[in-house]
């Protein structure tokens, strides 16, 4: 399988590999800034982020070189979950949809 999922003149999506592990800390820890009224840290770190290679899949949205967003894909047996994650900035889509998104509960396939 090749790893460019899909491509247009302006955009590119494929899957992620480890070395997008510092890129992807960046986007998520921008994607929940909002966070930081009521949590201190940041939300996840390299350590977290490779864990997660090992459970499941992110797919990257890319505008020329720079990362826009990014979705995790996990497959629990007959449940999927997912995330998804774009930092507030993100000019794509309605403003309903700019932020981040963690939606549960799990769908049966």
């Amino acid at each position: 399988m090749s790893d460019a999922v899909h491509a247009s003149p302006q955009y590119r999506v494929r899957l992620a590999d480890s070395t997008d592990t510092d890129a992807l800390v960046q986007l998520i820890n921008a994607a929940f800034a909002v966070e930081k009224i009521v949590i201190e840290g940041d939300r996840i770190d390299s350590e977290k982020v490779r864990a997660l290679f090992g459970s499941g899949n992110f797919l990257l949205l890319f505008e020329a070189e720079e990362l826009l967003g990014c979705v995790y894909v996990e497959v629990k047996g007959k449940r999927t979950a997912w995330s998804a994650a774009e930092p507030a900035e993100i000019r794509i889509g309605p403003p309903a949809h700019h932020g981040c998104r963690r939606l549960f509960p799990q769908r049966r396939m």
